[in-house]
C-alpha cells in the first residue's frame, strides 16, 4: 500500500516537473490562437466530470499550454494525456489552450482550476487560448 501511495506521489510530481518552456515554433502556435475566457465551476468533493466537446481517438496527442500572461503568450507546455482522475499540479497560470495541432478533437475533458481541486473550469475546445476568471490556476484534471 505504500509503494502505491509512492508511486502516485512521485508520478504527480514528474507531470509537475514534465512542464517546458515553449519552443519557438509552439510559441508561433500560441500566437495564432483566438481568445476566449472561461469561469470556475465549483464541483464539490465527490463530483463526476463530464466531457462535453473534447472527444475522439484515444490516440491523439495534444499539449496543455500553461501561460502566465493573458492570451497564451508566454507559456509552458505539458504534454497530454497523463493521469486521468487525478488532480495534478501545473504552472501558475492566468491563460490556457489544449493544442492539437492536427485539429483532432480528445478522447477526455480537460479541466483546470486553483490550487485545492475544489473547482474547475472546463476547456471547451481545443486551439483556443482561455484567459481564466478567478485565477491564477495551479491544478488541472483529465476526465475519461
Amino acid at each position: 500500500m505504500s509503494f502505491a501511495l509512492f508511486a502516485l506521489a512521485l508520478a504527480a510530481f514528474s507531470q509537475a516537473a514534465g512542464a517546458s518552456p515553449l519552443s519557438t515554433e509552439s510559441a508561433a502556435i500560441a500566437s495564432k490562437l483566438p481568445v476566449s475566457d472561461v469561469r470556475l465551476v465549483p464541483t464539490g468533493i465527490n463530483v463526476t466530470f463530464e466531457t462535453h466537446g473534447i472527444k475522439s481517438d484515444a490516440t491523439v496527442i495534444s499539449s496543455l499550454f500553461a501561460c502566465n500572461t493573458l492570451n497564451c503568450a508566454s507559456c509552458s507546455t505539458i504534454p497530454l494525456p497523463q493521469m486521468f482522475q487525478t488532480c495534478l499540479p501545473m504552472e501558475s497560470s492566468v491563460s490556457v489552450a489544449v493544442v492539437q495541432q492536427l485539429g483532432e478533437a480528445l478522447p477526455y475533458g480537460v479541466f483546470v482550476g486553483p490550487a485545492g481541486c475544489t473547482s474547475f473550469a472546463q476547456l471547451p475546445e481545443i486551439n483556443t487560448c482561455f484567459n481564466v476568471n478567478n485565477g491564477p490556476f495551479t491544478d488541472y484534471f483529465l476526465n475519461e
